[in-house]
């Protein structure tokens, strides 16, 4: 029997794939800003705060907003962009791309907030105080459930099509939705991080985690562009679609 894929339930099987043709130039772009983002940040908090040094108490910390933007941004974003960008390819690989993406920012956001809680601690810093450390925290944990949930659903091979097929706009607008709380974590830790009396002066480490922060509106904003867009969407052939690694014909 014929099944069409779960990701593709709600669209037309002769999509015209000229449709897609700013896809790949979006996704360019997108990663222009995203990797820009990364470089930036490692500069801010590298040459202007002192370098990194996991033994120092005073540089622990720097870990933390490098580790959060590759992890809860960067990786999540590209995690979500893999089944666009290649749409064309067999299915089995770019899920366990996808996994990958999603353990790389899982792991880089756990070290991330170690980093921070271990600086607070040996400085005698409050933890959990502000609204940025709430919005990261929170997020950080909807994403391991969104990861355990995803993998549960997707990659068990005894999950049926129909319950996939459900889940699977909700797995997406909670990727959404997260990589947002994300952001607005990151422009919150960079507000917080930079406030201080200097701040309207705009000196040298205040302009680049300004532009850092545009770098990263960008990158997510394109990342949700490419990934709410019906057009840009996989369609799955129509002659047979593996699910889970069952393949259904």
């Amino acid at each position: 029997m014929n099944i069409r894929s779960y990701d593709s339930l709600d669209r037309p099987p002769n999509e015209d794939e000229s449709k897609k043709r700013c896809l790949i130039p979006i996704a360019v772009i997108a990663q222009i800003f995203g990797i820009a983002a990364v470089i930036m940040c490692a500069v801010w908090l590298g040459y202007y705060y002192g370098g990194f040094d996991w033994r120092d108490p005073a540089l622990v910390f720097n870990y933390h907003p490098v580790f959060m933007v590759l992890g809860m941004i960067f990786f999540f974003g590209d995690a979500m962009l893999i089944y666009r960008v290649f749409h064309k390819c067999p299915k089995l690989p770019l899920k366990a791309v996808h996994g990958v993406l999603m353990i790389l920012g899982l792991l880089f956001s756990v070290v991330g907030l170690k980093a921070a809680f271990d600086s607070h601690n040996v400085r005698g810093i409050p933890d959990m105080y502000s609204l940025h450390s709430w919005i990261g925290l929170v997020t950080v944990i909807l994403f391991a459930v969104q990861w355990v949930v995803g993998l549960i659903v997707f990659l068990v091979p005894y999950i049926p099509p129909r319950i996939r097929s459900k889940i699977l706009p909700l797995h997406t607008a909670v990727g959404l939705f997260l990589l947002c709380c994300a952001l607005v974590a990151a422009i919150t830790g960079i507000t917080e991080k930079n406030f201080g009396p200097t701040y309207k002066d705009l000196p040298a480490p205040a302009m680049l985690s300004n532009f850092m922060g545009l770098c990263l509106v960008v990158f997510c904003g394109m990342v949700f562009y490419l990934v709410h867009r019906r057009d840009y969407r996989r369609i799955e052939p129509t002659n047979g679609e593996q699910v889970g690694f069952r393949c259904f014909n």
